[in-house]
């Protein structure tokens, strides 16, 4: 038996470029091949929502919001196996990576050689390939795949995701390191329309997690996880000032890229750009009662802490898409840009800096639908 695919098309997507569209999407992506970063954070995640549900996934319905190439639709396909796992994404490019790798029989290193893939991601092109071919041969000969699983794809906001008429809600919604998307894009309406930054804030986190406790069945799970730097461990101020220590954003490598880039953005093509710092969005000490005012209840946190496996300037270099989205500039010029980054800090950081571990600390939320 083999999985029923179905396309169920496109929700409310803002026509507006974003992000991780056009070969962004294949950049970032590239990460992984890396530091297996995302691939971690999705088989964590699945873990954590697993041991949450009696029965485990086994015949669940799971909607991946934010599904980006599909590793968290991999990591969840793993366990018990679900019935159905619906993937949305806001991203075209995405969602077309995503059913390139998982869904489609086209042979995959065609497809993204008449896209340019080559060209724009250069040497780090040819492990990409490795890895997206061996996720779809996992996928195909995997648990779901085997059991006649059912995936659905859909570009969409998850702002304005809706079921179809007389649809079921699910049993799991699950969120890997997207929720502060939607939540930064509400903040900078309202700010810019006058609200203060508690008020925008207050609103944003209510439409996001009020839209979706209502995709959900009662008793059933909204599952998320964030990095570190979205996040402010107010309870714990030691905590906090130990992991902020210790986060990505603040290493050395990460330090110099950035200043490189943005000296680089400034000689070449005369654009000021802000060095990428954190952003504390959601106070932890807040999350309980902001959740239970949507209707869910907060049932299990949890953190780890992270170390990037691979090349860390490679890992940076694959980023700088997004870090780097809102500069119009074309994406080939971009990836230049942060390729020649990458190799002036190389000659610049001591070797002891270069081997110096890079961490990232990831938290873990599990709410239950009251």
């Amino acid at each position: 038996m083999t999985a029923n695919i179905q396309d169920t098309g496109t929700q409310g997507v803002d026509p507006k470029l974003q992000v991780f569209e056009a070969l962004a999407a294949l950049a970032y992506a590239t990460e992984s091949t890396i530091s297996r970063f995302y691939i971690d954070q999705s088989r964590m995640l699945s873990a954590t929502v697993n041991a949450c549900m009696p029965e485990g996934l086994r015949g669940a319905r799971v909607l991946d919001m934010g599904c980006g190439w599909g590793t968290t639709t991999m990591a969840f396909s793993r366990l018990g196996p679900p019935k159905e796992i619906w993937a949305v994404d806001s991203s075209a490019a995405m969602i077309d990576l995503y059913r390139l790798v998982l869904i489609d029989d086209r042979p995959i290193q065609p497809v993204l050689l008449e896209l340019g893939a080559s060209a724009i991601l250069g040497r780090l092109y040819p492990q990409l390939i490795k890895h997206l071919e061996r996720m779809r041969r996992e996928f195909r000969d995997g648990l779901f795949w085997r059991n006649a699983g059912e995936v659905r794809s859909m570009r969409s906001s998850c702002l304005d995701f809706a079921l179809p008429e007389n649809g079921k809600l699910f049993d799991v919604l699950v969120a890997n390191n997207m929720v502060h998307w939607p939540i930064k894009e509400i903040m900078a309406k309202l700010e810019s329309a006058g609200a203060s930054r508690e008020e925008a804030f207050d609103q944003a986190f209510a439409r996001v997690f009020g839209g979706f406790a209502k995709l959900v069945r009662p008793g059933g799970i909204v599952a998320f996880l964030e990095p570190k730097d979205f996040l402010f461990e107010d309870r714990n101020p030691g905590r906090d000032t130990d992991l902020m220590q210790n986060e990505a954003a603040y290493h050395p490598i990460m330090t110099a890229m950035q200043e490189t880039v943005n000296r680089l953005l400034l000689e070449r093509h005369g654009i000021k750009r802000q060095t990428y710092s954190t952003t504390r969005l959601f106070r932890l000490s807040e999350l309980p009662r902001r959740l239970r005012s949507v209707g869910l209840e907060l049932e299990r946190e949890s953190g780890y802490e992270y170390c990037v496996e691979g090349d860390p300037i490679d890992s940076i270099i694959t980023r700088m898409p997004m870090w780097t989205g809102a500069i119009n500039l074309p994406l080939e010029t971009k990836m230049a840009l942060a390729f020649d980054a990458g190799e002036i800090v190389r000659e610049q950081l001591l070797h002891v800096e270069l081997n110096r571990p890079m961490r990232a600390q990831e938290f873990i939320f599990v709410a239950r639908v009251v």
